[in-house]
């Protein structure tokens, strides 16, 4: 008692809060902000109380030497509203004293922690050292970490963009230690639009940020697609096509009805050209290709924020009209080298596919139809049995150090895969460096190249052409299907080798299957070269500029090879060759100035000014067709009869603009936007302006600053507020056309008031944290109006122009998006959940507006439109429907008493047409996703299950089966001894489904199916090997097995509703026998040096 004693006069000197937290050996924080702030007005009272008052209003765990604690004297504190932080920073005088009264002959011993941000995530990397006796190391990909150490020992953590943190150890040998957010850091930031960092706090819009780990953690060849479910407000579609298929990102609905409508992709703050066409060749022909952002590795990348709605993406202008996928790549880290390697694999089965009958086999051996008796025993012949098991390779390797002035990273990966179909391959070798430099106190640099060289192989995503599926889903089960593997035979009259396929094209431009998938060959290669540089000069203490460059460039080969034996409708009896080369260079410059200042303890200012430059040139020639006189020569100088042609488009779009923030007493801000534009595609013979302005106003208050809400109920409330405008100018060559003298049939009529399509959206927000911000909601309604929509009308009446685009229409948005997320910790468990909500309500307001045809000067007045849709099964614009809308005109004919109609000559029926009927829209109704994570003692398990609720979609590949008597439905019907039609047997079988289906022909309405589904789209058990098994100096290693589209909870489709042949707006939920999606398992392993 007498050396406690002796130290009572140094506690005066720093008791405040400091003396409360004397004893702390560390601080566990629960999700929680540094924002927190602490009041107590007590004297004389025992440290035990004062120590369970902080835990109580702060939320910290407070751990500490209980015999310490029992015998040291009372202390007083009297603070008011101080921060929790700042006392953080100062604890260690006294703790430092009194620990000297404790043994110091405890022997070394290893000490065991983990390292966590404070929202409790695990933070790698960090580095860990003994100052007291030597010795450090780092922490693994779990935030763990082991060192030797003995009591008294003083422990240093750091980390880029967190505060250095020293510990002295006391006894325990457990440590689980929160790093705080260095102070430009304190308050959460996030990455917002040019790069621009901001306080999440005083965000006025919504944003949702995604750690690297949502994309890693099971690989996709497109990352996008890892998102999915991920995100509220944003519907994503991975690509029928396979591995390396471009995916379908809308956010907040569909806006344009002849624009584009995906989001854009922001890389570093700049955004980059997505080389995607959108769409496949159409319903007989689906062959597509990967896109601009499938070429990066998903190793390269630090997290991804998406800016769902205009105010967040109001300086992106035009470009940012239907939202943002902002993507940070990974920088260099100081200190010593480190090296990380990885390597993940996984395995393909097709998920969803159609039922097929086995039991019925021909009427005879000529006929490809199954109509005839049953088969004497089932046929064990199944259409899965032509699918391979597809594999999915990604390796990626990556080194990176450097001083605290000067860091880089250098990384390759390589991803190799191949589909479910033959010959459908896909392979990325990705190279990238990053450098980063403090050229001085002043000056910084960043450096970053890139190179990718991708290429894909034979990729169909669905259609009646060229597409194995169609022989593979009608093939007849009495026949046997091994003996067509072998898919030519050798020709002794041409001295080739032909095609084997005895059951000729049966009218769809049928192939043998293994003709299509190993015969010809469809390859797409890609080179591109990606560099970019930023500076950044800090003028003043609140000034400083920032100017950035990239280019980005790629080569594309394209070839198609069809060899002699290919059915006339595709080649001549020699074959076929096309080959093509597209050049496209992107350019982009901006210089941004930015100031803050804070003018008192009440006023504060930030603020951006600019401009930007964007060039996109895009170069293409291509020539072939069929071949002329030698068979599989494939030459274009000698060989083919199409003449070359070549594609060239140049745009450029020319940009200022200014954000500023005002902010009142940290609690109180708004947002200030303007952005005038010059796009290239609206020159001024043809337009009313070329250049328009985009402005945007936001306001947002954390409401529990200002006013004194209980921490215990409410510890972080937030609203907000927003209206933003922004645009998008009509594609390449309208406002400007050039038609051809030759082919007649596309000569736009010029029009001399074009305007870019505006949109105007409003939306509001709030933000709610509770149980100490372990608990978070976050949820915003909006609404958003399109308007000067680019409509496209027949010109009849004109002798010189046929068709006339002008400026209509308004699409209108209005929905809501929220996300719910928890984060608890149960002793050694930690569980993270998180709920995502996405409602949107899409509406055609207007159509033509009575706008005057030029021609007759006659007003329009369409109130629908047709824009989509494959046969039957039409997508319809019309005024108070979707833009998804879709609608039939043939179905069976009716009697007078609304029976089936039955010719009372042959007992046939038939189809009749009607006027257009609705039947649905294929939107959905709402989306769900609800992502879980576990963590216990190394091993960690996560999951995520999503929901589609409501749309529709038809399946012309049911209605092609039911017609050639394949499907499941055709055997039962045959068994029962009929179809069930209104009521009534109606015994011929073969002739109901042959007037209902036969594909495009037949009568969609009879094949509309819910788009509701329910799966389990993602599964991830990890395991972090102990450091202890490498004597603490060897590599910090993960395993992990995968899963991903495990099952389905609910789907009464025959195809995956959540897949799409087309990253367009149009013709989504259309199924023509398109290609399965994949069920996948594999694993990975991670090591970390």
């Amino acid at each position: 008692m007498d050396l406690v004693g002796s130290l009572y006069p140094k506690a005066l000197v720093v008791m405040r809060l400091t003396v409360l937290l004397l004893f702390v050996s560390f601080i566990q924080v629960r999700a929680v902000t540094m924002a927190h702030r602490i009041t107590i007005d007590q004297g004389n009272a025992p440290l035990g109380s004062m120590l369970k008052e902080i835990r109580q209003q702060s939320g910290y765990d407070l751990f500490h030497d209980g015999n310490l604690v029992s015998r040291s004297p009372k202390v007083m504190a009297n603070l008011s509203n101080a921060p929790v932080a700042q006392a953080l920073a100062s604890y260690n005088v006294l703790h430092h004293e009194l620990e000297k009264t404790k043994s110091e002959n405890i022997s070394i011993q290893p000490i065991e922690g983990v390292v966590r941000d404070s929202l409790g995530r695990a933070l790698a990397g960090v580095s860990v050292v003994n100052r007291s006796r030597g010795g450090s190391t780092s922490t693994d990909i779990s935030g763990r970490f082991r060192l030797e150490a003995e009591f008294g020992d003083t422990l240093v953590l750091s980390s880029m963009g967190y505060l250095r943190q020293e510990l002295r150890l006391g006894q325990q040998t457990q440590l689980d230690i929160v790093l705080l957010a260095e102070q430009a850091q304190l308050e959460a930031i996030v990455v917002t639009a040019l790069g621009i960092k901001q306080s999440v706090k005083a965000l006025t819009y919504n944003v949702q940020e995604f750690k690297a780990e949502e994309i890693t953690r099971n690989k996709d060849a497109n990352f996008v697609n890892s998102l999915t479910g991920k995100i509220a407000g944003v519907t994503i579609n991975s690509s029928s096509s396979g591995i390396g298929g471009a995916t379908r990102v809308v956010m907040r609905g569909t806006k344009s009805i002849a624009g584009n409508n995906n989001a854009l992709y922001v890389v570093d703050g700049i955004p980059i050209p997505n080389t995607n066409a959108g769409a496949a060749n159409g319903p007989f022909e689906g062959v597509v290709s990967g896109e601009g952002i499938s070429s990066f590795n998903p190793e390269d990348i630090e997290s991804i924020t998406a800016l769902t709605g205009p105010s967040a993406t109001a300086l992106y202008g035009n470009q940012g009209a239907n939202g943002v996928l902002l993507v940070n790549t990974k920088k260099g880290t100081s200190g010593k080298i480190k090296v990380s390697l990885s390597h993940s694999s996984d395995f393909f089965s097709p998920f969803v596919m159609p039922r097929f009958q086995n039991t019925y086999g021909q009427a005879n051996p000529q006929e490809y139809a199954s109509w005839g008796a049953r088969l004497p025993q089932a046929s064990n012949y199944s259409p899965r049995e032509f699918f391979q098991t597809g594999f999915n390779v990604f390796n990626s390797a990556s080194i990176s150090g450097g001083t605290e002035r000067s860091q880089t990273l250098f990384s390759a990966g390589a991803n190799n895969a191949e589909g479910l179909i033959r010959n459908n391959t896909f392979n990325r070798y990705n190279f990238y460096l990053r450098h980063n430099s403090q050229l001085t106190d002043r000056l910084t640099a960043d450096f970053s190249a890139m190179y990718v060289r991708l290429d894909d192989n034979n990729m169909v995503a669905q259609g009646q052409y060229q597409n194995p599926i169609v022989p593979v889903y009608l093939f007849p089960p009495g026949d046997d299907f091994r003996k067509y593997r072998v898919f030519s035979r050798y020709d002794p009259n041409r001295l080739i080798s032909t095609q084997f396929w005895p059951y000729q094209d049966q009218g769809l431009g049928m192939q043998n299957p293994y003709w299509i998938s190993d015969a010809q060959t469809r390859v797409n290669t890609i080179d591109r070269y990606m560099m970019s540089a930023t500076a950044n000069y800090k003028l003043s203490s609140w000034l400083n500029i920032t100017g950035r460059v990239r280019i980005d460039n790629s080569i594309a080969h394209n070839e198609t090879k069809r060899p002699a034996g290919t059915w006339g409708l595709f080649a001549s009896e020699f074959g076929y060759y096309l080959t093509g080369k597209t050049s496209s260079k992107n350019t982009y410059l901006d210089l941004i100035a930015s100031a803050q200042h804070q003018f008192s303890d009440r006023f504060s200012l930030r603020a951006n000014v600019g401009a930007s430059y964007q060039d996109d040139l895009v170069d293409g020639l291509g020539a072939g067709g069929n071949l002329l006189r030698l068979a599989n020569f494939y030459s274009v100088e000698e060989n083919t009869d199409n003449p070359a042609t070549q594609n060239y488009s140049r745009t450029q779009l020319q940009s200022t603009f200014a954000t500023t923030q005002f902010g009142y007493e940290n609690w109180l801000f708004m947002d200030l936007t303007g952005r005038y534009e010059w796009p290239s595609q609206l020159p001024k013979e043809f337009a009313t302006s070329s250049s328009y302005f985009y402005p945007s106003i936001g306001v947002s208050g954390v409401i529990s600053d200002k006013w004194n809400i209980s921490k215990e109920a409410i510890s972080f409330a937030k609203v907000r507020f927003s209206y933003a405008e922004v645009g998008n100018p009509p594609r390449f060559g309208i406002a400007n056309p050039v038609f051809s003298l030759v082919d007649d049939s596309f000569r736009p009529a010029p029009f001399a008031d074009y305007r870019p399509e505006r949109t105007r959206s409003y939306e509001a927000g709030i933000e709610l944290r509770f149980l100490q911000d372990r608990l978070t909601l976050n949820a915003t309604a909006y609404q958003s109006n399109t308007t000067n929509q680019l409509l496209e009308q027949p010109l009849l009446g004109s002798s010189i122009y046929t068709v006339f685009f002008y400026n209509a229409g308004d699409i209108r948005n209005r929905g809501i998006e929220a996300s719910l997320s928890h984060h608890g910790k149960f002793n050694q468990l930690d569980w993270t959940s998180g709920l995502v909500f996405s409602l949107n309500r899409n509406r055609v307001m207007r159509l033509s507006d009575g706008f005057i045809n030029p021609a007759t000067s006659e007003p329009y007045e369409n109130e629908q439109r047709l824009v989509g849709g494959l046969g039957d099964f039409q997508n319809v614009l019309t005024v108070g429907g979707t833009m998804a809308d879709f609608y039939i005109s043939q179905v069976l004919r009716e009697d007078n008493q609304g029976n089936l109609w039955v010719n009372p000559m042959d007992r046939s029926i038939a189809q009749v047409t009607i006027p257009r009927r609705y039947v649905g829209s294929a939107m959905p109704d709402f989306n769900l996703g609800w992502n879980n994570q576990f963590s216990y003692k190394g091993v960690d398990l996560s999951f995520l299950i999503d929901a589609r609720v409501g749309g529709i979609g038809v399946s012309y590949t049911q209605s092609m089966m039911d017609a050639f008597g394949v499907s499941e439905q055709s055997a039962l019907d045959r068994d029962n001894g009929g179809v069930m039609v209104y009521g009534s047997l109606y015994p011929d079988v073969q002739g109901y489904y042959n007037t209902l289906g036969l594909g495009t022909s037949g009568m969609a309405g009879y094949y509309i199916y819910s788009a509701t589904n329910v799966r389990l789209r993602e599964v991830a058990l990890g395991y972090n090997l102990p450091t202890a098994w490498f004597d603490d100096k060897g590599p910090a290693i993960r395993l992990s097995l995968t899963g991903r589209n495990l099952f389905m909870f609910y789907n009464k489709s025959p195809f995956d509703p959540e897949s799409t042949s087309s990253t367009g707006t149009y013709d989504q939920g259309v199924d023509y026998f398109r290609q399965p999606s994949y069920r996948s398992l594999g694993f990975s392993i991670r090591a970390q040096f």
